[in-house]
């Protein structure tokens, strides 16, 4: 039990307890994930749970949704958790500007990207969605290594999902560009 007195449901108990996996056409799903007594916040990271998103699931639908040129990036995602996916953004000539570093076109390409992978992880599927709304700021160069790409949802509701992007080199780990976002949910 937690504080509340109510018995705490996880993924892995509800699991054990019907001694199956459970997918999105179990009655158990519609139960738990549809139902409005549910707590939203519980029912969204339930339903991410119940649909197994992961590394591999996420960098698929980086092949399924997204244009060639998005794919061009050659992103990899590294990991995943409830509210964030971390990606990484090979360095490469190509997407290098005078000097060698890298253009902040493919920074903000890369950093709607990511959040929209977030948003496919948090949400447990893909749902369409356009960007809304993308406030960037570059604060130093990267080059001379790759980028990674930490996207996290903030929050995301029935029609609006906001987000935030942190690109740093993954050599130093200093930060270069940070972005805020909203998506409208279609």
């Amino acid at each position: 039990p937690d504080n509340s007195g109510t018995k705490r449901l996880t993924i892995e108990r509800l699991q054990q307890r019907c001694d199956r996996t459970i997918t999105q056409t179990d009655p158990v799903w519609k139960t738990l994930c549809q139902k409005r007594e549910f707590p939203a916040p519980a029912r969204t990271r339930l339903c991410a749970k119940l649909h197994g998103m992961d590394r591999q699931a996420l960098q698929g639908a980086l092949a399924e949704y997204f244009a060639p040129w998005v794919q061009a990036l050659d992103l990899r995602v590294l990991s995943c958790d409830a509210q964030a996916v971390l990606v990484q953004l090979p360095q490469q000539a190509q997407l290098a500007r005078v000097g060698g570093m890298l253009c902040g076109q493919a920074m903000m390409a890369a950093a709607d990207t990511c959040m929209v992978l977030a948003l496919i992880n948090h949400l447990g599927q893909f749902r369409p969605c356009t960007t809304v709304q993308m406030n960037t700021s570059f604060l130093r160069p990267l080059s001379a290594q790759d980028g990674l790409v930490r996207a996290t949802v903030l929050r995301a509701g029935k029609s609006l999902a906001f987000g935030e992007i942190d690109i740093r080199g993954a050599v130093d780990g200093k930060s270069v560009c940070r972005a805020s976002t909203t998506y409208a949910l279609l």
